[in-house]
C-alpha cells in the first residue's frame, strides 16, 4: 500500500478516504463554504497538505459539488518513462485509421 503524508492546515480539514474497497480514487473535502455566481471558477480549499511520494503523480479530478458533499477525488499513479522505439507498421486495433478522438467523445 502507498503511504503519503499528509498535513492538516485548517482545523476542519477532513482526511481524505476511499468511499468503497476497491475505488481508485480517495474523496477531497471542502474547508470552507463559497458562494459562486453563475459561471464562476474558484480554488476551493481542502486544508490539507500532501507529500507526493516520489515515482508518482496525485491527478485531482473534478466532479459536481453538492452542499456538504465531496468536492473531488484524488487518484495516485506511478510514473512511468516511455521508451520509444520507432517500427515501420503498426498492429491493426479495433479503432482501425480512427485513432484518437475518432469516436466523437
Amino acid at each position: 500500500m502507498l503511504k503519503v503524508k499528509i498535513k492538516r492546515i485548517k482545523d476542519n480539514a477532513v482526511i481524505p478516504s476511499y468511499a468503497h474497497a476497491g475505488d481508485s480514487g480517495v474523496d477531497l473535502y471542502s474547508a470552507e463554504d463559497y458562494l459562486l455566481k453563475p459561471n464562476e471558477r474558484i480554488l476551493v480549499s481542502t486544508g490539507i497538505k500532501i507529500a507526493v511520494p516520489k515515482g508518482y503523480e496525485a491527478q485531482v479530478r473534478p466532479k459536481s459539488i453538492e452542499k456538504g458533499k465531496k468536492i473531488a477525488q484524488m487518484v495516485f499513479n506511478k510514473v512511468e518513462e516511455a521508451e520509444f522505439e520507432e517500427v515501420d507498421e503498426l498492429e491493426n486495433t479495433k479503432r482501425g485509421a480512427g485513432g484518437f478522438g475518432s469516436t466523437g467523445h
